[in-house]
């Protein structure tokens, strides 16, 4: 079956699709594809099996609560410690990464504490470290593998 999305500047992934849903092995179930759900299921997909993270150190949909707000991270990356190393947000292709997406980032940040974060649209992928006491940050130029993200 053809991506129901334009594609997008990843490797080709193998996805499950039935009609308009897509499997997430992350949640073991069957979502409605919607454009930024492909773009989420593709972008696991490649930091899995492109560079080397654990599919159980990866928690989709993590719930978060800041000021009385609840908040969902799009998905969060942790250390076998359970340590959050980074947070990722995902947006559906034909929405710009901008200034508004960095302020709901700093949110969750703000919260849980990775001092990586990967914002992506399946077309553009910003990845950002901060510093240890998280007021500086610089971006990289690549979104590195699982084992370098431990030694960020």
């Amino acid at each position: 079956m053809a991506p129901p999305y334009p594609r997008l500047n990843l490797p080709p992934m193998e996805m499950e699709l039935r009609d308009d849903k897509i499997f997430d092995p992350f949640r073991r179930k069957w979502l409605v594809c919607t454009p930024e759900e492909w773009v989420r299921q593709n972008f696991l997909a490649y930091l899995r099996h492109y560079l080397g993270y654990p599919r159980s150190l990866i928690k989709v949909e993590q719930g978060l609560e800041s000021a009385g707000n609840f908040f969902r991270a799009d998905a969060i990356v942790y250390s076998r410690e359970i340590v959050p190393l980074a947070l990722i947000e995902c947006k559906a292709p034909h929405v710009a990464i901008d200034d508004k997406t960095f302020r709901q980032i700093a949110v969750y940040t703000a919260e849980i504490r990775a001092r990586v974060v990967m914002a992506t649209n399946g077309k553009s992928h910003f990845i950002c470290r901060f510093s240890e006491d998280f007021r500086d940050y610089t971006f990289l130029k690549n979104i590195p593998p699982y084992d370098g993200l431990l030694t960020l």
